[in-house]
């Protein structure tokens, strides 16, 4: 079979489509910019510029006007633009894409779920550290206690509630407790003004004063975990105890 002749005109408009759009294709740029529109063109406008691709791409008019496209980047792009137009032709497939475009393409878009995933993992592990960290301190592994909550508080380090335990639970294993009494203050002070609603920094702060021989700040502390939590049934077992002590000292 003979082969066309070539429309020169033509033939230059199809070579320069290609020149300019297959560098894009390569790019990896969204549907929008492949088709040559702002991203967030109107549907008329994508359907517009798709039929007019679709029409110079067509592999009957490329042949007609004697384009050969024997390294398949015609193909190639027509086979992206039919993919952008079934995108953006649909109203939910396109609003879709619109916020995938919008918060940085599919790379940062799959970049940002790994993180998110990461992070939910992180978390999943950190409230697991801290289960295990509660369960040695009621066995008295205070050792094991420490670890545990360290982990939590390295892989979640802005949750107060991880602060406060390692705080207490180093207080609880040293020996010399007057030694470690003013570093764990100040680290459950710090969990406490942290999480204002937590009762939890409260009550070892008081626990911490208490056994340190400082009954009224420990008084102190048990009052503010109650007016925090009025049912803290440790919290109010602690105030009887202390204000039974200084009444009978009076």
């Amino acid at each position: 079979m003979p082969r066309a002749r070539r429309n020169t005109a033509a033939t230059s408009e199809v070579e320069h489509l290609l020149e300019t759009k297959i560098p894009l294709l390569d790019k990896g740029v969204d549907h929008f910019t492949l088709l040559g529109l702002p991203v967030g063109a109107s549907a008329e406008d994508v359907r517009t510029t798709f039929f007019m691709l679709a029409r110079k791409l067509h592999p009957d008019r490329l042949a007609a006007i004697g384009v050969e496209d024997d390294d398949r980047r015609a193909q190639r792009l027509m086979a992206q633009i039919n993919t952008a137009f079934a995108i953006l032709n649909d109203p939910v497939k396109r609003a879709d894409y619109i916020s995938v475009v919008q918060r940085g393409g599919e790379a940062m878009v799959k970049k940002e779920d790994a993180k998110a995933d990461e992070l939910a993992m992180r978390v999943m592990r950190a409230e697991e550290a801290f289960k295990q960290g509660e369960m040695a301190l009621r066995r008295e592994q205070l050792q094991q206690a420490v670890a545990s909550f360290q982990q939590a508080v390295e892989l979640q380090p802005q949750e107060a509630e991880y602060q406060a335990m390692l705080a207490w639970s180093q207080f609880a294993a040293a020996t010399d407790k007057q030694s470690v009494a003013t570093t764990a203050r100040k680290a459950l002070l710090r969990a406490a003004e942290a999480n204002e609603r937590s009762p939890t920094a409260r009550f070892y702060l008081g626990r911490i004063e208490r056994m340190l021989g400082r009954e009224r700040e420990a008084l102190a502390q048990f009052y503010e975990v109650l007016s925090i939590r009025p049912n803290h049934a440790e919290a109010a077992s602690e105030v009887r105890i202390l204000e039974q002590r200084l009444k009978n000292r009076r």
